[in-house]
């Protein structure tokens, strides 16, 4: 549960200035009335012009709110432009990265940039609102639809699924202390608006929005950009997309249907559309050019294959929803839904292995035989082998997945585990196919890492599959492991 919030100013100082100040103090009295305590970065209150000089104040209000214990959640003041300034200052000598522990960060717009910075350390972030944009709204408390998603955010550290709004609004033309109390004007909404391609897909979102993304490949708004996110390898590999499903949402820049075709040109070049698993994206600030938008999206990708999701109430268009990035998600059109699935759902437990639960395992993974070239265990003789060890994931009464290996001692001494080092050797890792991508084999993993770490200093994992290209990234990135000897192993954390 979030009790204390700080508010950080990572790209436009717009909060800091006199013209806003009636906003601020909305906004702050709103998060005290939901019961939290409300701290500003040092920086952030700074001002327009200062947080524009110095990049450098920018990261430490950022490297500092990671930093202090007694922070749960980072808050975006807004959005602005030139976030990736900030890339020199938090990358070198690994200073965010020494910093970063597991905290809420929520942000939109050109927060997109720390969204990829995070992500590339591995930290799964909150995507849809700002502190000025969301929380200071001028009617007589938040838009309902967006307090929702800040409320759960708040209570529960996390977002159980996305429905559409019953109505979106007009953006203000101002916002001046006149305009405390008066409403927006409101329009009833069409719901999630499927272009193309299979109604229910699945994959962990990330994305965002789409200038802040076309600037890394683009030097228009800045002449460095391309660079200096180059240098940092700011973008997700094509590898890292694999399977995604990719969020893109316009700014309230508007982009005419010109430049929003040359920005999606940018990503197909990339070869984001070929890896991807599907596309959410958001509805446009008063729907402008929404219809040209849906048209671009369908004939640019050009895979008539690809699930497209479009009018999404997440980005510059209110109301705003959160998403998650990082967690594995099901869209589904036909329920107008997105649902976040997360590894604490499943249980997971240890068994007594017999030759019985070895052929209800066999019986489960039947499917498996057409992806594995061969079975890791040894069905007859498991039973009988010293040191065998099963884990179960389980839905309800369900088994849904398992683990299975065993300890052994290590021998032909290496630099890694000199002879007589216990290891414990994980012969199957498998999830039911229509569970998978939902975390239930890593959380598997890291309650059977636990389960063996007195009697064992490393885990190990030999595979045999066809699809071994698209799992190593989750071996080697989710789980931590690296390559010894043709194999993968971790050191196993102790309690």
């Amino acid at each position: 549960m979030v009790k204390t919030v700080r508010i950080v100013s990572l790209s436009a100082g717009t909060i800091g200035e006199p013209f806003v100040a009636h906003e601020v103090k909305i906004g702050v009295k709103r998060l005290e009335d939901m019961g939290l305590r409300v701290s500003f970065g040092a920086h952030a209150l700074k001002g327009r012009d200062y947080i524009k000089a110095h990049p450098e104040d920018r990261a430490a209000d950022l490297i500092e709110a990671f930093s202090d214990p007694d922070v749960d959640m980072i808050l975006c003041a807004i959005g602005g432009d030139d976030t990736y300034r900030l890339l020199p200052y938090l990358f070198d000598g690994g200073r965010l990265q020494q910093a970063l522990c597991d905290k809420v960060f929520l942000g939109f717009s050109d927060s997109t940039i720390n969204h990829l910075m995070l992500h590339k350390l591995g930290l799964k972030t909150f995507y849809g609102q700002s502190f000025l944009a969301d929380v200071c709204e001028l009617e007589n408390d938040m838009l309902p639809y967006s307090r929702h998603f800040l409320e759960e955010l708040i209570t529960a550290g996390r977002i159980r699924e996305i429905r559409p709004s019953e109505v979106w609004y007009e953006e203000r033309k101002a916002f001046d202390e006149s305009q405390i109390g008066i409403p927006r004007i409101r329009h009833a909404n069409r719901g999630f608006e499927l272009l193309q391609g299979a109604p229910v897909f699945r994959g962990k979102i990330l994305g965002g929005c789409l200038e802040s993304m076309y600037d890394i490949f683009n030097n228009d708004r800045y002449p460095d950009t391309v660079s200096l996110c180059g240098q940092y390898g700011l973008f997700p590999s094509p590898e890292d997309w694999e399977g995604r499903i990719l969020l893109l949402e316009t700014s309230q820049e508007q982009p005419d249907p010109a430049l929003y075709e040359k920005m999606l040109l940018a990503l197909k070049r990339f070869g984001l559309f070929d890896r991807v698993a599907g596309v959410l994206a958001g509805k446009p600030m008063d729907e402008k050019y929404a219809e040209e938008y849906k048209k671009l999206l369908v004939r640019v990708i050009d895979r008539p294959e690809l699930p497209i999701l479009f009018n999404v109430n997440v980005g510059h268009a209110t109301p705003r929803c959160i998403i998650p990035f990082g967690v594995p998600a099901v869209a589904d059109a036909e329920k107008q839904c997105i649902r976040f699935e997360y590894p604490e759902d499943y249980s997971c437990r240890e068994s007594e292995l017999s030759p019985a639960l070895l052929e209800e395992l066999i019986r489960l993974s039947e499917d498996w035989e057409a992806e594995n070239s061969c079975r890791g265990y040894r069905r007859n003789e498991a039973a009988d082998i010293e040191g065998n060890r099963v884990f179960l994931a389980e839905e309800g009464e369900e088994t849904v997945g398992y683990l299975f290996g065993h300890r052994e001692l290590a021998k032909n001494a290496s630099s890694v585990m000199p002879d007589g080092t216990p290891f414990f050797e994980v012969e199957e890792l498998y999830v039911k196919p229509r569970l998978r991508s939902r975390g239930i084999g890593q959380a598997l993993f890291r309650f059977a890492e636990r389960a063996v770490a007195g009697e064992a200093d490393y885990i190990l994992l030999s595979t045999a599959t066809k699809n071994w290209k698209a799992i190593l990234h989750f071996y080697l990135e989710e789980l931590g492991m690296d390559f010894w000897s043709a194999r993968l192993f971790r050191k196993v954390e102790k309690p």
